[in-house]
């Protein structure tokens, strides 16, 4: 038990350094990796038979995505802060329902959703070094 959390401790002194060192836009993409993470973690915990488990891991997903909703930037012309704000907000609902009615479908729809977003976000980046 005691190793455990050690482990427990390391990961999160290292989740801290990682944080701390990371660049506004590598900040986003942790938080896609962490969200997607979740939802990874809340599937397998339904297929285990492990609710507890599987509640709190779409409970983590649903504030990642506050997270990310709350990064963004408004101050521009543009209307894709508001549509990407839209659709994390959707995201957010559907999992809130998956807390009372789980539903595979929609947590792997949430999270393809998010597969989509992190390799746009990732393709940003790399334009962005090639410059």
């Amino acid at each position: 038990m005691q190793t455990q959390k050690g482990g427990e401790l390391y990961k999160q002194l290292q989740l801290e350094s990682v944080v701390a060192d990371a660049s506004p836009h590598k900040l986003i993409s942790l938080l896609f990796n962490h969200t997607r993470a979740q939802l990874k973690a809340a599937l397998v915990a339904h297929q285990a038979d492990r609710e507890a488990i599987r509640r709190d891991a779409i409970s983590k997903a649903v504030d990642c995505l506050s997270g990310l909703a709350d990064s963004l930037n408004f101050d521009v012309s543009s209307e894709l802060p508001y549509n990407l704000h839209n659709l994390y907000l959707y995201m957010q609902r559907t999992l809130i329902g998956c807390q009372r009615d789980f539903s595979e479908g929609k947590v792997n729809e949430v999270l393809s959703l998010l597969e989509t977003l992190a390799d746009a976000w990732a393709q940003i980046e790399q334009a962005g070094n090639r410059s």
